[in-house]
Formats: C-alpha cells, structure tokens, sequence
C-alpha cells in the first residue's frame, strides 16, 4: 500500500512539474542565447528597433535568405497605410505612411510619414486602409530639416513593420518601394528597383533636407512620400521622400535611410519636436560601402560602424583640427561606432556648443595607420 501511494505521489509531481513547465511557456519565450523573453514586450512599444541586415556572415533573421519579391509584398504591404490631410472638410493632400508600433492598452498605432504632407496647421488628418475606411489620427511631432513625422491613430490594422539596418546598404542591392502613387486608386503599389547611391545629399527648393538620402530606381511618384523602401529581407530600410523628374531627370527616387531617422523619430515621439538641432558638419559614408576602406576595418580591426568623411563644412569645428578628409572616425567619447547611428545619436541628443571627442585613424599610402584623438564642439544647424 505504501508503494502504491509513494508511486502516486511521484506521479502526481510529475503532473504538476509539467503543468509548472507548460504555465511557464506561456509567460515566457527564449532567445537564441537561452535566456528567457517575456511574450508581453511582443508589440507594445514608443518606438521601434532596427535589426541585422542578413548576409552570408550574420543570418540571425530567419534563415538569413533572401525572400521573393512577392513575399517581400505579402511581408511589409499591410503595414503601409494611406494617409489623408483635410481642411474644411475637404482633402488637400494625401501620402504614406509606415507603421511603427502599437500600444495595445490604447489601441493605439504610430506611423511615420512626411513633414510635407501634415505640416499645415487647422487640419484634420485622417489614416485610410484599403477599404476606404478611415481613422481619426493625430499629429506627434514633426521635424521639417528631415522631411519626417509622426502620427498616432485609433486603429490596430496595420501591423508594425519590420525595420533593418540602412547602413548596410550597397550600391546595386534590389530595394522595393511600396505606397500610394498620384491618387489612393492606387493604393499599395509596389515597384521594384535598385540602390543606386548610397549618400546622395539631397536639397529641395525648400531645403527640408539635411540628412544623406538613398538614391534608388524603384518607381516613385507624388502620393509615395512617406511610404517604405524595403530590402530583399522584407525590411524597412528608408522613408521614400521625394522624386526628381523633369526632361532632363527620370527615375531618381529618394529615402530617407531609416538608421539616420531613428533618433529624429525617437525625439518626435518623446518630446514632440527637436530642440536646438545641433551638428559636427561633415558629410561621411559608411566604411564598408567603400572596399579599400572596408579591407582597412577588416585588416586593423576597426569596429565595423567605422565611418570616412568626405567633406568638411566651413563652419565647423573640425576645421582647424587635425582631422582632415579621408580620416576614418572609430570612437565618439570612447565608444566604438558599432554602427554609424553611435555617432549621429550622440550628436541628436546633444545641444550645439557641446563638445564631443573623436577617434580618428588616417591612413598613410603605405597602408599603415595612425590613431588621433580630438574634441571637437558641435555647432547649430541652421
């Protein structure tokens, strides 16, 4: 009888570690490390968070292959949205706009879109889905240098994208653009094309850009502002912002690269504006877009966000400095630039005056390479 009952208790143990492990499961994922994930961080979010491109070193993104075009378009179409702008009850202009994150407790969704098309004051805007149906939205922050805003609206229709490293990105890489053109009777187009600079300064005649742009081919036209660049992985890795065309230029679309809008986005959502915008004034490109520079990162193990200058501005602080063109910045205040964006979000979240310091490394003819180290202070942008 006492083994019948002990053979019981073991039994009835076990029953209970399983049902322990199973509650367990349900509260709690694991990465690939291990460690266990909450499932309540699934979408809830202020903003969102920018993952690997894949490539045959780092496939950390599902199988780290490349998708097709048209499960790039089932992927990232439903998160692209329609945006309207109306005054007096009547539509004044219409665009994009990408989905960002979603509060579930608010049912509330955050897109990103064009400073151009929401920055009229006394309207209403309004976010439409396929159907025609529309949502009550409301303006966030806009930033007008960048061409960037958010809106918030009452909907949870459209499913957060998944955002990638636009840093990465190569001259000749397949990019696919997705949005409204001309009118919403042509809702959700999706065009393919190819990066064709990657650092293509950009101004308008309203001189609303500062930022570096992607210059691709994918077809664009009035109404795609605010819309997707989406890489092969399904990743969103530019907001479309504006196209050259004229007699003597065709094709030239234009993307904000999303690692250059993240800490302008992340201000727009937190505070609602950007204050006391600030600069180092350089223009630069990613060291690895360039393969003998790329070759110098790999050979001297220079941390892999490491970046060449290209031009230095008049009124900048690095003139007079030693610090020239060509120089490879590797450090800001002692931290490695894992990724360009080190480097811009230190100078977002600091006020023109400040100074900051840089690692520099220049290169002499015969390949060696000489470390310099200067602080340098930010001046305002204009």
């Amino acid at each position: 009888m006492k083994k019948e009952n002990r053979g019981f208790t073991i039994f009835l143990s076990i029953i209970i570690l399983i049902l322990v492990i199973s509650s367990l499961g349900i509260l709690f994922s694991w990465d690939n490390k291990g460690n266990p994930i909450s499932k309540k961080e699934t979408v809830v979010s202020d903003s969102f968070k920018i993952d690997d491109i894949p490539n045959d070193k780092n496939s950390n993104i599902m199988s780290g292959k490349k998708l097709s075009s048209t499960q790039v378009a089932e992927k990232v179409t439903p998160s692209v949205a329609a945006i309207v702008v109306y005054q007096n009850g009547r539509a004044i202009g219409q665009g994009s706009a990408v989905s960002m994150s979603y509060d579930k407790e608010k049912n509330e969704t955050a897109f990103i879109t064009c400073n151009h098309i929401v920055e009229k004051s006394g309207t209403n805007i309004k976010i439409m889905d396929q159907n025609g149906k529309e949502y009550p939205a409301v303006l966030r922050g806009r930033d007008k240098p960048t061409d960037l805003a958010v809106v918030i609206a009452k909907t949870n229709k459209f499913p957060p994208a998944e955002f990638g490293d636009s840093s990465k990105l190569k001259v000749g890489n397949v990019v696919y653009a997705i949005g409204n053109p001309y009118s919403l009777d042509f809702y959700g187009s999706f065009t393919a094309g190819v990066v064709s600079t990657v650092n293509r300064p950009l101004k308008s005649n309203n001189s609303i850009y500062s930022l570096r742009t992607i210059q691709h081919d994918a077809a664009i036209n009035p109404g795609n502002s605010g819309g997707a660049l989406v890489n092969e992985f399904g990743q969103v890795v530019g907001i479309n912002s504006a196209k050259v065309s004229s007699e003597a230029f065709e094709g030239m679309g234009f993307a904000i690269p999303i690692s250059d809008a993240k800490p302008i986005i992340d201000q727009l959502m937190s505070k609602g504006k950007i204050n006391s915008r600030s600069k180092l004034g350089i223009t630069y490109i990613p060291a690895g877009n360039d393969d003998n520079y790329e070759k110098i990162v790999e050979k001297h193990k220079l941390p892999e966000g490491s970046i060449v200058i290209v031009t230095i501005d008049h009124d900048s602080d690095v003139v007079g400095k030693n610090i020239r063109a060509k120089d490879i910045i590797t450090h800001v205040n002692g931290t490695p630039l894992t990724s360009p964006e080190v480097l811009s979000n230190t100078i977002i979240k600091s006020k023109p005056g400040d100074e900051i310091e840089l690692t520099v490394v220049r290169v002499s003819t015969n390949g060696e390479i000489q470390k310099i180290t200067e602080k340098v202070k930010l001046v305002k942008q204009n």
